[in-house]
């Protein structure tokens, strides 16, 4: 959902939401300065106490289109009702290494399908599996007529959607 959000040119980056006034009326100004007069909403995503004060926490308060959330705080379903992303730097580093060190901490390591979880054993090749294949190519390519042989051989192939290639069903 972020990248969509990047393509889309939604996500803004800040340094911090330190106000100096508590008045939602200077959080209105200072909003519609980064996004613009005709944003509908925003989700403003913050690290923790050091990029944004209590003055920010009290003017975001009465504005019914804008979140504040933490990082630990943001989801799918946020990310796609608001229409703007403005995030701290330290939000959106803390943002970053969270989504790289999820996997292995829900220890989604790579899985394999033997009961030991070690991976399988390559099968060996079985000598002689495509021998018949490499004579009726050989034939067709030393034929003096290869056109009507190839022909003939096309006549007794199926042709299958499901499968890729030549089926040949007798």
């Amino acid at each position: 959902m972020l990248s969509v959000k990047y393509a889309q040119g939604s996500i803004i980056v800040v340094d911090s939401f330190n106000l100096q006034s508590h008045k939602t009326k200077h959080m209105v100004q200072h909003l519609r300065r980064l996004l613009g007069r005709r944003c509908r909403s925003a989700l403003l995503v913050h690290e923790g106490q050091l990029d944004i004060n209590d003055n920010c926490r009290w003017a975001c308060a009465h504005i019914p289109a804008v979140r504040r959330e933490n990082v630990e705080g943001v989801s799918v379903y946020n990310l796609m009702k608001f229409h703007q992303l403005v995030i701290t730097e330290a939000a959106l580093t803390k943002l970053i290494k969270e989504i790289q060190t999820y996997p292995r901490k829900r220890g989604w390591g790579q899985r394999f399908a033997t009961p030991d979880g070690k991976p399988a054993p390559v099968p060996d090749k079985v000598p002689g599996w495509n021998k018949a294949w490499i004579a009726r190519k050989e034939r067709l390519m030393n034929a003096e007529f290869r056109a009507k042989e190839f022909f003939r051989e096309q006549q007794k192939w199926k042709w299958s959607n499901e499968l890729r290639g030549p089926l040949k069903v007798p």
